[in-house]
């Protein structure tokens, strides 16, 4: 795993590109502190060793984040905040947006980050991102790879038996009347500001529909350049404050192809 690391700007319009980009292995990792982010003068991050547990066969905990390796999936617990209304964030913590986000949970986002990390998945450009007009800013965004991709669920229990829904169709697009069409959501990986800060923590967001820099979790489809038309599904979502599992799927490398059909 290579370390989560700052980028500093060649002039504000590149501000977003450069400070997004880190890197991960390509393979699940064994916990070890020589895996971890380092903590250096050039703005690494050394998560605490002490938060990764290992609490079972290929079974971790990263704070409040569970880490399935051998399923290449994470968990963790979270609540209904709204289930109608504008919509801009999917995920945030207590302290967030949360009078536009469907979910809250008590994670921290860089535990968030570190679970995807563990997995072996590695942040990036969102590809539905507008590119920049200025030629520069656009060959420099060009150049920082794809995050990798995710299926993210949400899934609580009503009479006794488990229910379960993909995160985008939690969302409706008021253009259409119809929820958002079937699409993994892409790891960009927010950044660690000039202070040591990793921005994610800052903002509260976990995962977003409307594009976010500073998000861990973003929407990879062109709706996501709009925060005017996504509401919440009241169809399908379940009342506010219903407890839920949000549960995030590694996507294999064989589905890559399929899913970044639909990631535009």
């Amino acid at each position: 795993m290579r370390p989560l690391r700052t980028k500093r700007p060649k002039c504000a319009m590149l501000m977003w590109f450069f400070l997004l980009w880190s890197g991960a292995s390509t393979h699940a990792v064994s916990v070890t502190s020589a895996t971890l982010p380092r903590g250096d003068q050039q703005g690494y991050l050394r998560p605490d060793p002490k938060k990764i547990e290992k609490i079972g066969a290929n079974l971790y905990r990263v704070g409040a984040v569970t880490v399935d390796a051998a399923a290449r999936q994470i968990r963790f617990p979270g609540w209904v905040n709204l289930n109608n209304g504008l919509i801009e964030v999917v995920i945030c913590t207590g302290y967030g947006k949360r009078h536009e986000s469907v979910l809250w949970s008590k994670v921290r986002p860089m535990d968030l980050h570190l679970a995807l990390l563990l997995l072996g998945l590695h942040p990036g450009i969102n590809p539905a991102w507008r590119p920049p007009e200025d030629p520069k800013a656009r060959a420099e965004m060009l150049q920082v790879p794809p995050g990798s991709l995710v299926d993210v669920s949400i899934c609580w229990s009503a009479a006794g038996r488990e229910k379960s829904l993909r995160a985008e169709h939690a969302l409706l697009d008021l253009r259409t009347s119809q929820s958002l069409p079937r699409t993994p959501w892409v790891f960009v990986g927010s950044y660690v500001n000039n202070g040591g800060a990793y921005e994610a923590d800052q903002t509260g967001s976990l995962m977003t529909n409307y594009h976010d820099v500073y998000s861990v979790l973003d929407l990879p489809l062109e709706a996501g350049r709009s925060d005017d038309y996504t509401v919440a599904n009241r169809r399908v979502l379940p009342e506010r404050g219903t407890p839920v599992e949000i549960r995030i799927r590694a996507l294999s490398d064989e589905s890559h192809g399929a899913e970044k059909k639909n990631a535009k």
